[in-house]
């Protein structure tokens, strides 16, 4: 199975993109940090595996691995998706500032398919679920086929930084991969803090 990095721009290209260079030393720590966990993750799983940062009021993507065969996935390498609506957004959205949870709330919510929540009352009862069990599952949220599912990374005070996530087909399997991913989550969780000690 050929791992590939895609849709990612080039040199300059990718830094303008990634929230001009994104705290640059920051961003690229974090991605180091990730990568040996997501290859392994990718290699067990098979499918779309990847990194999510929070940025302004979207989630945005900073490294994916995929596979020929993998499932249809919405998301790309510097891409950005609505909050609402992805398994990255709602990890980042339930453990950030609850001034922003009001203001994502209060805004229009685009809709991609019918499972895709589109109300504060459901945005605000997903968040209190993702916190409860400590990982977000988005089954056809925004493809019907596919299901993304999505843990956090947390800092040395346990502070969320950033989501793994994998993207799946959407069937009786992918309750299966969540396990796998939280073992990622809690690996890159180490080295950050790790890292932040020893700086």
């Amino acid at each position: 199975m050929r791992v590939a990095r895609t849709g990612e721009p080039a040199g300059a290209d990718r830094c303008a993109v990634v929230g001009g260079c994104l705290a640059r030393s920051a961003a690229v720590g974090l991605r180091e940090a990730a990568m040996p966990f997501m290859e392994d993750l990718h290699a067990v799983v098979g499918q779309h595996t990847q990194l999510a940062v929070l940025e302004g009021d979207e989630v945005l993507f900073i490294e994916r691995l995929t596979a020929s065969g993998a499932a249809i996935n919405y998301s790309r390498i510097a891409g950005r998706l609505p909050l609402h609506a992805s398994s990255s957004g709602l990890v980042l959205l339930a453990y950030g500032p609850v001034d922003l949870q009001e203001r994502v709330m209060g805004q229009p919510m685009k809709v991609y398919t019918d499972k895709t929540i589109r109300s504060a009352r459901q945005l605000r009862s997903a968040l209190a679920e993702v916190r409860r069990q400590g990982y977000a599952f988005c089954a056809g949220h925004i493809y019907p086929e596919t299901t993304g599912i999505a843990v956090p990374i947390r800092d040395a005070q346990g502070t969320v930084i950033a989501a793994v996530a994998l993207i799946v087909p959407n069937d009786a399997s992918a309750y299966a991969q969540i396990p796998a991913l939280q073992a990622a989550g809690r690996g890159i969780s180490r080295v950050m803090a790790s890292h932040i000690r020893a700086g």
